[in-house]
């Protein structure tokens, strides 16, 4: 199963997207409300085991593919299942989602460079970003986006574990999957794990391989209201990213 990302060689090496195609705390906030009685908020997305995001490749002579630099580029996606436990990203209840947090890996100079030039956009100076984007079920293929957060840059987050608080929490109802939008490139992929590892991509089923298709061609989940097809899944690897709901 191809992965659905992007992966850069190391600095003693070209960079360019591998033929791994084809394998493919430090922030600290405060959730509860002040005052005694605060509800301590769910995490969502918690697993027994987080694996560690890929990068960097390790710097040693012909790494193998399966341990190369992979971050998740231009796209929305969501783990539908971790450690083989489902719906792990669902929302249990009506409330409020008061803050997120992503885990970041931190490439190396040439691999930045890289993903900087491949998945990278004006607006964000071809830096990586990310934006927590809440979804429902639209129909057997469609998923519709209800909300999302504001987008934020990571560039100097990388190497460690950031949270997000929400000044405006998100109402959410009961069900709604929180999911992970890039515009450009965020290094919070771990890969080469079980087959019980699985995410969804806002992918067409025809553009879920090949160097074109994972970088020109796709596209994130933007417009609130609207639908998209998550056309691809890809198993063995998991995007590192939690959402903390509070019930109302």
């Amino acid at each position: 199963m191809a992965a659905a990302t992007t992966q850069a060689g190391s600095t003693w090496r070209r960079a360019a997207v591998a033929a791994a195609f084809a394998c493919l705390t430090a922030g600290l906030v405060t959730l509860g409300a002040p005052g005694a009685d605060a509800v301590k908020p769910k995490v969502i997305g918690k697993t027994k085991r987080t694996p560690p995001p890929s990068c960097p490749t390790p710097n040693r002579p012909n790494p193998p593919a399966r341990k190369g630099c992979q971050v998740l580029g231009e796209v929305t996606g969501f783990q539908k299942r971790a450690d083989g436990k489902m719906g792990l990203m669902r929302v249990p209840k009506d409330g409020h989602i008061v803050a997120w947090a992503v885990d970041l890996a931190k490439p190396n100079k040439g691999e930045r460079k890289f993903f900087k030039r491949v998945l990278g956009n004006r607006a964000f100076n071809g830096a990586p970003s990310a934006r927590l984007a809440m979804l429902s079920r639209a129909d057997k293929k469609k998923y519709r986006l209800r909300a999302q957060s504001s987008h934020e840059k990571l560039g100097p987050l990388l190497g460690r574990k950031q949270f997000f608080t929400l000044n405006d929490p998100i109402p959410v109802k009961e069900g709604w999957i929180a999911g992970l939008t890039t515009y450009t490139w965020v290094p919070n992929f771990a890969h080469d794990l079980h087959s019980n590892d699985l995410w969804k991509a806002s992918r067409t089923k025809n553009r879920c391989e090949g160097e074109r298709n994972l970088t020109k061609r796709s596209r994130p989940h933007r417009n609130v209201g609207s639908t998209r097809a998550y056309g691809c899944s890809y198993n063995h690897a998991r995007l590192d990213y939690w959402a903390y709901f509070r019930p109302s």
